[in-house]
């Protein structure tokens, strides 16, 4: 990890240095101080030793080794499948459930496009987002098939009231 952070700051220096001298190359063309020219000159070529060096150690750097194991997304597919599976038997659904529920710190209902979004914070949520690329935390709909199964009722144990209000506030959200 650190060899990652070490590579990532190597890299921002040299493109910082490279905009610098950008900008000293621009004031020294239209300057007609030929003493201040000198000096950006001789700070260029110090710049220029200095993005030598950092240009070497990058291309010398052995490349990180990835921070995700390259199947990871098999294993998480398998997983989720045979939750799935669990969650569609009797016998095993309360043991399904529990699982997934520790993945979840909480779930956040939010509007989302005149519907109701569910939000998941925790692990899960961190992997989705993960999955998905983006920094935004992915959102879900009730219409997903294992999301169905995991807000049921007799899983949650929520009461059928707390589902009712649920779905009441998705149908007045829709008709907004």
């Amino acid at each position: 990890m650190a060899d990652r952070a070490r590579l990532a700051s190597t890299r921002t220096e040299a493109a910082r240095i490279e905009r610098e001298l950008e900008r000293m190359l621009n004031v020294i063309c239209g300057s007609d101080d030929v003493e201040a020219s000198k000096r950006l000159a001789r700070r260029m070529t110090e710049l220029e030793k200095h993005k030598e060096e950092l240009d070497l150690r990058l291309s010398s750097a052995e490349r990180p080794s990835p921070l995700l194991h390259p199947s990871l997304a098999q294993v998480y597919r398998e997983r989720i499948s045979s939750l799935s599976e669990a969650l569609g038997r009797p016998d095993t659904r309360s043991e399904a459930a529990e699982a997934i529920r520790s993945l979840v710190s909480g779930i956040e209902l939010a509007p989302d496009d005149g519907k109701l979004a569910i939000v998941l914070r925790g692990d899960l949520a961190a992997m989705l987002t993960f999955a998905a690329q983006t920094k935004k935390p992915v959102t879900l709909s009730l219409e997903a098939g294992l999301l169905s199964a995991m807000v049921s009722e007799e899983l949650m144990g929520a009461g059928t009231r707390n589902l009712r209000f649920l779905r009441l506030t998705e149908h007045r959200l829709a008709a907004a």
